[in-house]
This record gives C-alpha cells, structure tokens and sequence, in this order.
C-alpha cells in the first residue's frame, strides 16, 4: 500500500477533494498494478487517532473485514459498492457515505469501478 503524504498545511477539506484527490485518483488509473486487475489503496493521513484511505476498486472486487474498536467510515467519490453487514445489504453511489460504529463483520463489494474514502478512528475520539 503506498503512502501519500499531506503537505503540513493542507487538511481534508474542499481544496484537498478539489485539488489533490483528482491527481491522486488519475496516478492510481494509470498505474501498471491498477490496470493488471489489482486493487489499489494510497494512505492519505495515518496518525494514531485517525486514518484515511484512498481505496480504487475493479468491478465485483470484495472486501471484508471486521470492525474492531473504532467507527470506519466510507465515503464513495466515484463508482456504486454494496455494502453487506449481517443479513442486509445496502447500495452506496457517488458523493453517499456510510459509517459504522458497531463491532461488525462487514463486507464491500464494487458494482462497478470504484474509488472510496475509508476514514477509520477510535470510538474514544468519536462518541
């Protein structure tokens, strides 16, 4: 997984989705690994209170995990993924995002080609 470092004065904010986001999404299509078929996620921010992930996924690539004592949440900037926690499934398109704040197994699925943030903290910072 490949690390992306913010300048010091640059936050997640509306500069960053306007400027940095859209590179980092073209560096992803055109790298060699992306166009073999592998998934690609780039770190954005990884401090000890929150960490943020640019994830591309290929259609029906599956993701799962189990939630462990944090809130996980997932915002799609481009592209639809299914989300399954236990028995219910939900659609996620473009510009949605969903959060988690319970212990779960989950499950995301990509309909079609798709780019996400993950967002993970611990509940402590959060609740």
């Amino acid at each position: 997984m490949e690390t992306y470092t913010l300048p010091l004065d640059l936050t997640i904010d509306t500069s960053f989705y306007e400027r940095e986001l859209p590179t980092l999404i073209h560096k992803i299509k055109n790298d060699c690994s992306w166009k073999m078929g592998n998934l690609k996620s780039v770190v954005i921010v990884n401090k000890a209170f929150k960490q943020v992930v640019l994830t591309a996924l290929h259609p029906q690539t599956e993701i799962q995990s189990k939630q462990k004592d944090n809130w996980v949440n997932f915002h799609i900037l481009d592209g639809c993924v299914k989300i399954r926690i236990q028995k219910q499934t939900t659609t996620l398109e473009r510009g949605q995002k969903f959060t988690l704040y319970d212990k779960v197994k989950y499950s995301l699925e990509a309909i079609n080609e798709t780019f996400l943030l993950i967002t993970i903290s611990p509940l402590m910072n959060n609740r």
